[in-house]
């Protein structure tokens, strides 16, 4: 009698496992009852199963690689199922594999990368039958695996936050791939289940339908480049005017009905420039500068990959950010304060210096401090303060500071030879008191974080005049931190903006907690779309734009296919 293969005694062992390992609740009996016999599958559907139940448990299979997570929802489903096929039959693949294999080709369309499920979609090259139970089983494996790939590109990203920048620390959350399966297996329409995993806000699709539309002007050839010169303003003529019409024409700014050939500037090319200058973030005042014109050069292209970057940012975050939220935008340098999805307050904020700057995360607001200490951080006592005291020792005096040792007791800053203190071996604490004076301002808002990051007032209100407002060590800076203090506290406690200052008048130093915490999402957005529709850009502040765009490219090169490894006969 011939001997069977090895890899052949293997599937049929897996197999014999895979079914011992189905479900208890299958067995299971009440009572009184009488078990029915077991529903014995076709031989030709045994061999199927059981290749499926040894593809099922390779950990690294045809190039697409799972977590942990994703390899065990993808043998407890098979386990459960007795190793049936989904995707497959014994003749094929089943009607809903064609459209599946086109969502996959089309990824692009979600700012996804079709080569991450290359092998995928290599099947369709292959004689699907060719290779008996063996291949079919490779087919359905594969499938299953684009699948659950596909799902978590989806809904949390294909790049890992904090491989961009020490600067962020977000955690996105993809769909439990358990859930998926079962829901996938279960619904009338796979396919339609899956497209629904990407982020289910009105933002996402709005900044989606801003990229389909970018491809497309990218397509025709992008946008013409306009000569510099002398500044463009109303009364203009020339050439560069009819390149200017014809590029506010297509991003969308110049009406319709205004004619494109029209060599004047005029009063409606001047509203046009106004609403383009205000989505890109430069001076309103309808001049083509300079500056302005520095953006409106700035490549199709270009504007492109930072739609495509800022949607992945997105899929970081989770589609609820809470019914009464905070949202910081540090590249636009504003906060505002939804409800119920809806902007119920806007304010101007100081971000961080590039070299200190903001950090990306998401926390809630859980105390909000009146007169506040300020603590001053090492960082800033060592670099800052140091050399200052070597100088002048009265310093400190002069900015209602106190220094403390490390015992926590005040001691005169006349009483250290500064001269031999170093920054390395600064031993002491330095903390202001409150005040006028005060670098935290009259209030401040606290969200624990590793950071150490938080909102606050400031002394320094001529900045909020300046339009790129980045001055902090790192923490964000509010205009009007009364008000928005009661923006928060109101429907907590009831406290109007007259309520808060008088309580701040009093020079009490109170930390008040919130009865209910407030989520607040610092981001870092340079291109979304607005509560009217309309598409904003902004200068890449901090230079995260550049890393996660070459990581994305680097994730789109095509991957070679990994062969299977079978055991030798």
């Amino acid at each position: 009698m011939k001997r069977k293969p090895r890899y052949m005694q293997a599937l049929g062992l897996l197999g014999v496992l895979a079914l011992a390992a189905a479900p208890a609740s299958a067995t299971l009996l009440a009572r009184g009852e009488v078990a029915a016999p077991p529903e014995i599958p076709p031989i030709e559907a045994t061999s199927l199963s059981s290749a499926i139940a040894a593809y099922a448990a390779e950990k690294s299979f045809a190039g697409i690689r799972l977590n942990r997570a994703e390899r065990e929802a993808l043998s407890g489903f098979y386990a459960a199922r007795w190793n049936q096929p989904y995707w497959m039959s014994l003749s094929g693949p089943k009607a809903f594999v064609a459209p599946f294999l086109s969502a996959l080709r089309h990824a692009d369309l979600y700012a996804l990368s079709p080569a991450d499920y290359a092998p995928a979609l290599q099947l369709e090259k292959e004689d699907w039958r060719g290779g008996g139970p063996a291949g079919l089983a490779r087919a359905e494996l594969t499938l299953m695996r684009a699948a659950l790939l596909y799902a978590r590109h989806a809904s949390a990203g294909r790049i890992k936050p904090r491989s961009i920048s020490r600067h962020i620390d977000l955690d996105p959350v993809a769909q439990d791939p358990a859930r998926v399966l079962d829901i996938m297996s279960s619904h009338e329409n796979p396919v339609q289940y899956l497209l629904s995993l990407h982020p289910d806000t009105s933002e996402f699709r709005a900044l989606r339908e801003a990229y389909l539309e970018y491809r497309n002007i990218v397509a025709r050839g992008g946008w013409p480049v306009i000569a510099g010169g002398k500044a463009l303003k109303l009364g203009s003529r020339g050439k560069r005017v009819l390149a200017l019409r014809q590029y506010l024409a297509m991003s969308g700014d110049l009406p319709e009905e205004e004619p494109a050939d029209n060599p004047l500037f005029d009063q409606a090319l001047q509203d046009a420039v106004i609403a383009v200058q205000a989505r890109y973030g430069v001076k309103a005042d309808g001049v083509v500068g300079s500056g302005t014109l520095k953006q409106l050069n700035i490549p199709a292209s270009e504007r492109l990959e930072q739609l495509r970057v800022n949607l992945e940012r997105r899929r970081w975050l989770p589609d609820d950010l809470g019914y009464r939220h905070v949202l910081v935008n540090q590249a636009e340098f504003k906060l505002r304060v939804f409800e119920n999805k809806k902007e119920i307050y806007r304010s101007r904020v100081i971000i961080g210096k590039p070299g200190h700057a903001t950090p990306e995360f998401s926390n809630t607001i859980k105390t909000i401090v009146l007169n506040p200490y300020w603590n001053v951080p090492r960082s800033i006592a060592t670099r800052e303060i140091l050399p200052i005291l070597s100088r002048n020792p009265g310093y400190l005096a002069r900015k209602g500071m106190s220094l403390v040792s490390s015992r926590g007791r005040k001691i005169s800053p006349y009483s250290v030879n500064w001269n031999r203190v170093s920054r390395r071996s600064f031993n002491f604490r330095i903390r202001q008191r409150p005040g006028a004076g005060n670098a935290l301002g009259r209030i401040k808002f606290m969200f624990p974080n590793k950071f150490s990051v938080y909102m606050h007032d400031t002394p320094s209100k001529s900045l909020f005049r300046r339009d790129k407002r980045a001055f902090s060590h790192g923490c964000v800076r509010v205009q009007d931190p009364v008000k928005f203090a009661e923006i928060l506290m109101q429907p907590q406690f009831g406290w109007s903006k007259k309520t808060i200052a008088k309580k701040i008048a009093t020079r009490r130093n109170r930390a008040i907690g919130l009865k209910q915490n407030i989520p607040v999402h610092l981001t870092y957005r340079t291109a979304w779309v607005g509560e009217n529709g309309e598409l904003h850009f902004r200068r890449d502040f901090y230079g995260r734009d550049k890393p996660l765009a070459k990581a994305i490219k680097n994730k789109d090169r095509p991957r070679k296919l990994a062969r299977l490894r079978r055991s030798k006969n």
